[in-house]
């Protein structure tokens, strides 16, 4: 079998889609906050619309990022892309965006189902850490298509 040269729709529509989870996580972030002072101060709390749909989008971006893992290793991928240096962190910046996928929601739901301060500490840590690396992820992209200009965006496009 060759190697494709770019990822299978299904792949596309996963890595648009956690994305897209993703960002409805941040818009949701404030609300979760909130309840989530009032649950440890007050043992109570008032589930608004923005703590459910934040409870939700985690939940359904551990899904997603188990079902990208396991395409991973059941599709053929495209070639990497770069040599040396770029390759060792376009590695990197990758599995620092699964560990996060993977790491980010079961912290919140050890805090929020389990109420485990210290893993909610943990969900603030990796929220952060996914917001740099998803930066880095996206400056690489716009690198290599603005400036290599090899085209490599084309990898993630339905059409």
């Amino acid at each position: 079998m060759s190697q494709p040269t770019k990822f299978s729709k299904l792949q596309i529509v996963l890595h648009w889609g956690v994305l897209l989870l993703f960002l409805g996580s941040f818009f949701s972030h404030e609300a979760m906050k909130d309840s989530w002072r009032d649950l440890m101060r007050n043992g109570t709390t008032d589930g608004s619309i923005g703590t459910q749909v934040h409870v939700i989008v985690g939940i359904v971006i551990l899904a997603l990022a188990i079902w990208r893992l396991a395409l991973r290793h059941t599709k053929p991928q495209p070639a990497e892309v770069g040599s040396g240096l770029q390759a060792l962190l376009a590695k990197v910046v990758k599995i620092g965006l699964y560990v996060v996928m993977l790491v980010l929601p079961l912290s919140g739901m050890a805090a929020w189902f389990g109420g485990v301060r210290d893993a909610g500490e943990v969900h603030e840590v990796m929220f952060n850490l996914g917001l740099l690396l998803l930066g880095l992820h996206v400056a690489a992209a716009l690198f290599h298509q603005f400036v290599l200009k090899d085209n490599l965006m084309a990898r993630m496009k339905l059409r």
